[in-house]
């Protein structure tokens, strides 16, 4: 086989030697039946490494199933799941790797010095892309410490959602809306696993106000009890944990309990339907905002009526007394000017001397002044 394939390496020296004989034709057949032969030999080379790769494929299923029947501690259907998945991977880049190596060694490329130049390169390619090798060194931790498995709900590098495989370069989850995330393992720092160990489920029951506390602890154990009885997921529980806020128109109540992994959210909302069925039977009442407004009677009494002496033009009340008196002697000594100037003379206004003391203060005044200029 290996002499078939190496003698492609010579074809254009065997070309320009026939050329030169005359011998073209019969050269040419030659070399195309050496071509057809060494094509048809790789092809049963590739051929021969996938039904191998199917083989041992089927062997290997063969044998975790066996394993996991077996009762082995620890290896359950999710740790056979993850472990097929990563072993057929290492499969097939195992024979794709022999089978390309195989049929260039039948070409007569040097083998030994490609696997040489591809140590070097693989060293310098390390170098420049850590973030790959970073990717495989953490998937190999994460199947060796057995963080999670493929079908367990986890949260890992900001996605939560079910485990669908594990490769040593990324990990697939999808989540609950469908979404299936590419996850390289080298960004995986924290892993949340929800499937390994039991589920809480907590339940809240508000009631009014006035329902009768006793009464309403009688119901909820009655339905923890039903319920506990007939729901099998559960693993401990529920219980009624008792009062755990008084709200201004509500008491809540505390339910807990704990169910399998992934059931506990199916547990809470069956709980909460017969909590609440379990409520209108017995009369029980939900919370409601409710509101009181308080009013005083001082504030509702009307205005008492003004006194009689007011109404019949009595004096006004000490604060008017200041004010209005002073309004008056203004507007009186304004109107006393007003005639002045226009040299009218009329009645004087209310609380305006009359004409005849006007004129003797003005003639008494006039007389003293010329007193007062014979004395200077």
């Amino acid at each position: 086989m290996t002499h078939a394939f190496a003698s492609l390496a010579g074809v254009v020296p065997s070309l320009a030697a026939c050329s030169a004989g005359g011998r073209v034709a019969a050269c040419l057949g030659a070399l195309g039946l050496e071509a057809g032969a060494a094509l048809l030999q790789a092809a049963a080379v590739i051929l021969a490494g996938h039904i191998l790769a199917r083989l041992l494929g089927a062997v290997l299923d063969r044998f975790l199933d066996h394993t996991r029947a077996s009762g082995l501690p620890g290896f359950d259907e999710t740790r056979a799941a993850t472990v097929r998945g990563l072993m057929k991977s290492l499969l097939r880049y195992a024979i794709d790797f022999l089978v390309l190596v195989t049929v260039l060694a039948g070409w007569g490329v040097p083998v030994s010095g490609l696997l040489a130049g591809a140590g070097i390169a693989g060293l310098a390619v390390g170098f420049g892309a850590q973030n790959l090798v970073r990717d495989v060194i953490t998937g190999f931790f994460l199947l060796f410490e057995d963080q999670f498995r493929v079908g367990e709900h986890v949260e890992l590098a900001g996605v939560s959602g079910v485990v669908e495989d594990i490769g040593f370069r990324i990990t697939r989850v999808r989540d609950f809306g469908g979404q299936l995330h590419m996850v390289p393992n080298g960004q995986i720092e924290r892993v949340t696993n929800y499937s390994r160990g039991s589920m809480r489920l907590l339940v809240t029951v508000r009631v009014d106000y006035n329902e009768d506390l006793d009464h309403v602890e009688q119901v909820l154990n009655e339905v923890c009890e039903r319920f506990r009885r007939t729901w099998t997921t559960l693993t401990e529980g529920p219980q009624l944990l008792g009062v755990q806020e008084i709200r201004d128109a509500a008491v809540e109540y505390l339910v807990w309990g704990r169910a399998q992994p992934g059931e506990q959210w199916a547990a809470e909302r069956a709980l909460r339907r017969e909590i609440k069925k379990a409520l209108d039977a017995a009369g029980i009442r939900a919370p409601y905002p409710q509101r009181v407004a308080v009013v005083s009677e001082e504030a509702a009494a009307p205005a008492p009526a003004a006194p009689a002496a007011a109404a019949a033009g009595a004096a006004p009340a000490p604060a008017a007394q200041g004010t209005a008196p002073a309004a008056a002697d203004a507007e009186a000594l304004r109107r006393t000017a007003e005639r002045a100037r226009s040299g009218e003379a009329g009645p004087p206004e209310p609380g305006e001397p009359p004409p005849s003391e006007r004129q003797a203060s003005a003639g008494t005044g006039e007389a003293a002044d010329a007193e007062r200029r014979k004395e200077g």
